[in-house]
């Protein structure tokens, strides 16, 4: 399934569809879908406005107002009032913007997937041998028969920055900190 992330929007090009950020469907014109459908096939590259005409009004000749009032429509839906997603490149077409998580290759993203799994399933294994072999040697040491930890918490990077008052990442990572030494 291939979706994009628009300004917090899924524009799911398999289904043709439009998503807001609780899910629900956003309804388009079917020209102003059309016209997003064509820049989402080419996310981060320049479609001029006679390939967006061929494509959505094939073998009809509509002016540059149809194109832009389908344009002004997208923006609306996406409360792109910036003009961040859609971007005109005067005389010459449109541009799609696609939010950074999006930007990375397909490859890219799988890897990454692949790597968290991995780390998961090694963390999860380095666990069960520790309750499993308690004399491997590996496991913490007892300190007054109490089992005793050592943790690292490292800085975190805060992906949706948008909330008043959301902590930064070292924020976070203090707080956390903070709360493990307590208990």
């Amino acid at each position: 399934m291939t979706c994009l992330r628009l300004n917090g929007y899924t524009l799911n090009l398999d289904q043709a569809q439009v998503f807001d950020l609780h899910g629900q469907a956003v309804e388009l014109r079917p020209q102003a879908l059309a016209v997003l459908l064509e820049l989402g096939r080419r996310p981060g590259e320049l479609v001029t406005k006679l390939d967006l005409g061929a494509r959505v009004w094939p073998g009809v000749s509509v002016t540059d107002d149809s194109l832009v009032q389908c344009v002004v429509e997208i923006r609306r839906a996406l409360g792109d009032s910036r003009q961040q997603v859609v971007r005109t490149m005067p005389r010459r077409g449109y541009l799609l913007i696609v939010d950074a998580a999006d930007t990375a290759p397909r490859d890219v993203r799988r890897f990454y997937r692949l790597a968290a799994a991995l780390a998961i399933v090694a963390v999860a294994i380095v666990l069960v041998w520790q309750l499993l072999l308690p004399g491997a040697g590996f496991g913490p040491p007892k300190v007054h028969n109490r089992m005793v930890a050592d943790v690292a918490v490292l800085p975190l990077r805060v992906l949706n920055t948008s909330q008043e008052g959301s902590p930064d990442g070292n924020g976070l990572a203090y707080m956390i900190a903070s709360e493990l030494a307590r208990n």
